[in-house]
Parts: C-alpha cells; structure tokens; sequence
C-alpha cells in the first residue's frame, strides 16, 4: 500500500507573513525591553554560555569553562561566539540574530504543518510559534532555547520529508540535521534510534537508510567525542551533565521540576564536584561522575521501583499542564516586566489541546501512518524531560512536533469547509483540555516568590546597585525567613560594603541553614578576618577544607588565616604541603608563604619563595617591598637598598616603594638620595603631607 502523498506546503506569501509576524513581535520585545537590568545583564545558564563565548571569540575555539570533556555542548557558545565577532554590541547583535532563527523556525513549523494537512493548519501552526509568548522570551534569554528550537524543527521537517519521499539524500540530510541538534543540546541524541526506526518503517523500509540517517548524524558528532577524549582521555560523545540530570530527577525526595541536589539548597558544578571529592576520597573525572550519579539513579530505580513509577507518571502529568514552570527565572515575572505580554498570547496551555484534538479530530485515521514522524519526534523529545526534571525550557524541543498537531487541531475549528458538528466538537475537546491542562493537582501554580526577589537582587547587586539589592533581598526574606541563599549573598553584600557587624547575623544564620555550603562559611570566614579576628576564622577555614574535599584555593586561605592568627608554625606546615601543588607557581601564595617563613625566622625558604615572586610581574612590587622590610629589619641596609632600587627599575612609580627607599636612605645618611625619593613621590601625589613634611624636613637638615 502506498502512502498518501503530503498536501502542497504553504505558499511563499504565507510563509513570509509568518515570518515578518514573528520577526516583528521579538523586535518590539528586544526594543521595549532593552533597558531592563534583567535583560540587560546575563545571570547563571546566560552568563555561564556569555563567558565562554568570549573565550571562543578570543582563540580558544574548541575549549571549555571546565578545561576538560565539554560539560554543556558547545554549539549556542559557537554561535554567541559568531555573533560577538559581528558590528554592534555583542549581547544586542545576538538578540537580533535569535530573533530570526526564532521567526524562520516559525516558517519551517507552518510550511511542515500545510505540507502535512492543509494550509489553514500550516497559518494556525506558524501563528503560534511567531505569537506564543514563552517562545517570545526565550528568543530574549541568552539560552540555548532559541537555537534548540529552531534545529528541533529542521530536524523533524527533514524526517518527515525523508519518511514520506525515501531516499539516501533525504536520510543523510535528516541525520546531519539530528547531529548539529545533538552539537546544540544533547537530548537530541534520543533522536538517532528513532530515526533509524522510522527508516526501517517507512514505505521503502530499507537497511541502508538506517545506516545513512545514523552515520550522518554520527559524523557530525564524532568532532565533539574526539576533542573530548583529546582533553578527558575519556570518550563522552557529546556532554557529561546527563548523570546528574538523570539523578536530580529520580531519587528520593524528587518533586520533578527541582534542579536541587540533596542536601543543598541549590545545584552548582562546585558542590558537586566537592561531594564527589568527599564520598571518593579524589576529585572524579567527568566521566566517572557521570556514571557515579546514574548509578545512584539507577539504583533509586532497582530499590524503589515503585516511587520511580510514580515520579515518572507525576512528570509526565507535569510535562502536559499548561503552567510555564520555572528553573532559575520565573517566566510569569518575566512577562510582566513587559506590559504588552500580559495580553492574551498563547502559550504551551493552548498547543497541547489543539494538538491533540488535531491528533484525533484533525485527520482521518489512515492519516496516521505519515503522522509517525511527528509522532515519533513528540515523544522522544517529551521523554527527556519526563525521564530528567521538567520545566519550561527543557519542554521547548518538543514544541516543533506539538505545533505542526496543533495546526491541525485548528483547522478542524477555522478550516474553510469543515462541518459544523465536526467543527463544534473540535471546539468542545479543544475547550475541555484547556481545562483539563490548568487544572492543578500538584499545586505548582502559586510558587514561592521569594526567589524571584532573590534573583532580582542579585542583578542589582551585579550591576552596583546595592542599596535596591539589599531592598529585594529583605524582601525575600520577609516572604520566606527561612531562605538561605537570600540570607547568604544579603550577608556577602554587606560585607563587600564594608558593614561587618551586620554581615555576621545574616552568615551566620546562613551556615547553620546550609550545613554543606562552603560559599557561606568562606564569607563568614572572611567577615571574621576583615574583624581582625582571624581566630575565630581558623575552624570555619578547616570545615571549608573538609567540604571542599581540601581544594587548594580553601587550602590556601586556611593557611593565610594561621599566619594572621600569629599561629606561624602551622601556617608555614600549610603552606610547605602547598608547595608541591600547582598552586606553588600563585602570586598570593607565593607572597604569603615568603612572609611566613621570615616571621619565623626561617630565612632559607622566606627568601626563595620572594625571590620566586619577583619573577612575576604582577607579584614583582609586593614581594620587593616584603624583602626590602625584611633586610631593612635587620640593619642589613644595603641589601635592602639593593631590592628597593631593583624594583624600581621595573616599576619606577611605585609610591610604596619609593617611600621605603626614602626612609631607608635617609637612616643610612643620603639625604640627597631620600630628598629625590620624596621630591618623586609629590610628584606622582601633589598635596601628599606626609611626603611634603618629610621633604621640608630633609631640605631644612641639609641646609642652604
């Protein structure tokens, strides 16, 4: 039996009306909204793709934030990279850039639903994508968002073109669009075995089609798993994120829409990597931590299959409910910064309706057949965030597949001869799913609002406005006392103002809420230092060791912290342990360490470890400054001379060095040398009194 053929797709005229539409509308949004902080300024998933777009624009093209195997695939960093490399600000350039892959994925969505059905579903289907207003903001957000869905909607209009026409071309081109998806956001790799299956099903049912859509996409990866074998020494095809996914999704205590691992109050890359480092006993490569979260969520599975059942049908009900569920910013505070989104713009809530009463309305059932592209697309695509944590953005590369149904579905309520009753009960079932997915079983529809006042602060705070800062994150808190992280980076506020005393409450309130925070005791730690109690600093510095899994940065100030509690043998152990680490060649330790070691009297090893620093240009002043004390200390007047006049060479405005010089001279009788020194130093600070009394001084002594 052969397969119905596919109906004509959308005329030219309708495709460019779709796209001038779509364009239009995520203009106005970038024009009516560029001056918003929140747009404005790239926060957590956007400032992580920003800063390592910069890095590829500067050269380093196939590197990565965590010098090893890629931990997010790369492709929308390439693309920000690509964009940053165009005339005009870099963030706006990038806007404007997805605002048109936004607007011709909206074509592609429209002409596949009129090739499939009809041209009315094709206009119904292009109206969506260019009006719906989840797709609208995340065409603002510097997200992989944008570009996941225009890749989804080529990739699944190029399997349903090789499926309907069966050709060696058709499959290779479907595949290479798979892989670039795939290079863009991994859980297009569900994508590969699905579409050999549909080679294998479709009207030619042909092994060598399979074999072309499989090694097309394959090829377009094997770049991605080679680089990351070059950097890890392990193969990780595309990413190494899918283990922890996998198990912020299935473990006890999963809700289902919550990126938070146990016993945090949040999820970051950092307290990962330190509770693996804990429970191992070594820092884990990305592969190994890879498979230790699947193990565990595979063991979540073998011990509790049931609970597993059960989050699986709770995220699948999730997944097809209308609300917009946030990751780490609200969508619905988003929309409201801007007026004109308030309005009635559709969103997921009318898709999925229309697409299933498009599914079982829409077509006769002998239409299904040519369907299983789309079908086939829908459900690979929603399993990945049924099988993970669902949320708004990770729903998104499912939408392609939803809408060219949904064109369907409403063209069985607007098509042009369609039959009244027909048309009613396509209008009826649209109507009661439209119910049935705002219903709210879960009570996901009335979150907290305390975090978005937290995410607002920390805009602020990141573009200098702490006074509003501060505002918002009391206001956090006035909502939710008990909010942790609104407690802990309101304390790191304070303290960065310099307002110690009313730092310590809010950190300290802060570590007893987060008993697995390291950020949090670093910044009491800090507060108690900046008191000059360093102290009481010493045992909050050693919890940071022990949950940091003795990262040598923590290592590092543990050992500071000793010196200036005066607990200079300790320090010295510490920082002796630390001069066999990568961090030997640091400016810091280097100074610090040398500094130690002399306050000890430990005379061999202060001076290699300064005259190390002195190699360093951006160290070179400092440790000049820490030798010349020293020999100065002792009376050793020519040795300190020699360092200070050394110094100079290379950095001959220091003011701090030629202040010592001028003292040091003036001590050894060249008064000639110190009025010069002096005279030096008002030049680079006029009106400085102290340089100017110590200069009248010297010129008075030496006479006429």
């Amino acid at each position: 039996m052969t397969e119905p053929s596919p109906r004509p797709g959308l005329a030219r005229r309708d495709a460019t009306v779709v796209f001038l539409v779509a364009l239009a509308l995520r203009l106005i949004l970038l024009a009516t909204s560029a001056g918003d902080p929140v747009v404005r300024v790239p926060m957590l998933d956007a400032e992580y793709a920003v800063d390592w777009a910069r890095g590829i624009a500067a050269g380093d093209v196939w590197g990565s934030p965590e010098h090893t195997a890629y931990f997010r695939t790369p492709l929308y960093s390439w693309f920000l990279a690509l964009a940053f490399g165009l005339p005009g600000p870099d963030l706006g350039v990038a806007r404007v850039l997805q605002a048109i892959l936004g607007a011709l994925a909206a074509v592609v969505v429209a002409r596949m639903a009129g090739r499939r059905f009809s041209r009315t579903a094709g206009l119904v289907a292009g109206g969506l994508a260019a009006t719906a207003w989840p797709l609208l903001l995340f065409g603002r957000e510097l997200l992989i968002v944008t570009l996941a869905f225009l890749l989804g909607a080529l990739s699944l209009d190029a399997l349903d073109r090789a499926f309907s026409g069966p050709s060696i071309r058709r499959w290779i081109v479907a595949g290479l669009w798979i892989g670039l998806a795939c290079v863009a956001r991994a859980n297009f790799a569900l994508l590969v075995p699905v579409a050999a299956a549909l080679a294998l099903l479709g009207p030619a049912r042909r092994l060598p089609h399979a074999l072309a859509v499989t090694m097309a996409a394959a090829i377009v990866i094997a770049p991605i798993a080679i680089r990351n074998h070059h950097f890890s020494g392990e193969w990780i095809p595309l990413s190494w994120q899918g283990g922890i996914n996998l198990y912020l999704g299935n473990h006890p205590g999963a809700d289902g829409v919550s990126a938070t691992l146990p016993g945090f109050t949040s999820w970051r890359n950092e307290d990962v990597e330190a509770l693996l480092t804990r429970e191992l006993g070594h820092r884990p490569g990305p592969g190994e931590q890879d498979r230790h979260f699947r193990a565990l969520a595979l063991e979540y599975l073998r011990d509790s299959p049931g609970d597993f059942a059960r989050g699986l049908l709770r995220k699948t009900a999730l997944f097809f409910q209308s609300y917009e569920i946030r990751n780490n910013r609200d969508l619905y505070w988003l929309r409201d910064r801007t007026g004109w989104l308030r309005g009635p713009w559709p969103d997921w809530g009318w898709i999925v309706p229309l697409a299933f009463v498009g599914l079982f309305v829409g077509g006769p059932a002998r239409r299904w057949r040519p369907l299983l592209p789309t079908l086939a697309y829908a459900a690979a695509l929603a399993a990945s965030p049924i099988l993970f944590f669902v949320c708004a953005r990770y729903r998104i590369p499912a939408w392609p597949a939803f809408l060219v149904l949904a064109g369907a579905g409403g063209a069985a309520i607007v098509g042009p001869g369609v039959r009244p009753p027909r048309r009613l009960a396509a209008l009826a079932a649209v109507i009661a799913l439209v119910v049935v997915t705002r219903l709210d079983p879960f009570g996901i529809r009335n979150p907290d609002v305390a975090p978005v006042h937290f995410q607002y602060a920390n805009v602020l705070a990141r573009i200098g406005e702490d006074a509003e800062a501060e505002r918002e994150f009391r206001e956090a808190l006035a909502i939710t006392p008990g909010y942790p992280e609104a407690r802990y980076h309101l304390g790191a506020l304070l303290l960065r103002q310099g307002r110690v005393g009313e730092a310590f409450p809010e950190l300290d309130a802060a570590v007893r809420a987060m008993p697995s925070s390291f950020r949090a005791r670093r910044s009491l730690a800090e507060a108690w230092e900046t008191a000059g109690r360093a102290d009481q600093a010493i045992p909050l510095r050693r919890e940071i060791v022990a949950l940091t899994g003795g990262a040598l940065e923590d290592r590092f100030q543990l050992a500071t912290a000793l010196g200036l509690a005066g607990r200079y043998e300790e320090s010295l152990a510490e920082f002796r342990a630390l001069d066999d680490t990568p961090l030997r060649d640091d400016s810091d330790f280097l100074l610090n360490a040398g500094q130690t070691a002399l306050a000890l009297g430990r005379e061999d090893l202060g001076l290699e470890w300064l005259e190390r620093a002195l190699e360093r240009p951006d160290a070179r002043e400092f440790a000049s400054d820490a030798l010349a004390r020293y020999w100065l200390s002792r009376e050793n007047w020519d040795a300190g001379l020699r360092v200070l006049s050394n110094g100079l060479l290379r950095t001959p405005d220091s003011e701090p060095l030629l202040r010592l010089r001028a003292h040091a001279r003036r001590a050894t009788g060249d008064a000639t040398g110190a009025i010069e020194d002096w005279e030096h130093v008002l030049r680079l600070a006029p009106g400085d009194s102290v340089a100017t009394e110590e200069l009248a001084g010297l010129r008075e002594q030496a006479g006429p």
